[in-house]
């Protein structure tokens, strides 16, 4: 039985994380400039942007040839002990 709760639970939270319901609004204020958002805004004329997901070129941070610092050190610059 905890199976299947569990099962339900996550369904729904990929259910409802779904990029595909998503919508993102974009207009442009009176001075030109052009915004964009993930809320409708019934004030303004807006357009929905249709999206393509597609994976990033963005590695991340390399890490490699950094050492952690010991805390004692980050303390003692800070003038702490």
């Amino acid at each position: 039985m905890k199976t299947v709760g569990r099962a339900s639970v996550v369904a729904f939270l990929l259910a409802a994380a779904s990029p595909s319901v998503a919508e993102i609004y974009k207009w442009v204020d009176d001075s030109g400039k052009v915004h964009f958002s993930d809320r409708k805004n019934h004030n303004v004329k807006q357009e929905v942007v249709k999206v393509k997901p597609s994976a990033s070129d963005w590695s991340g941070f390399d890490f490699r040839g950094m050492r952690p610092r010991p805390a004692i050190m980050i303390r003692a610059r800070a003038g702490r002990r």
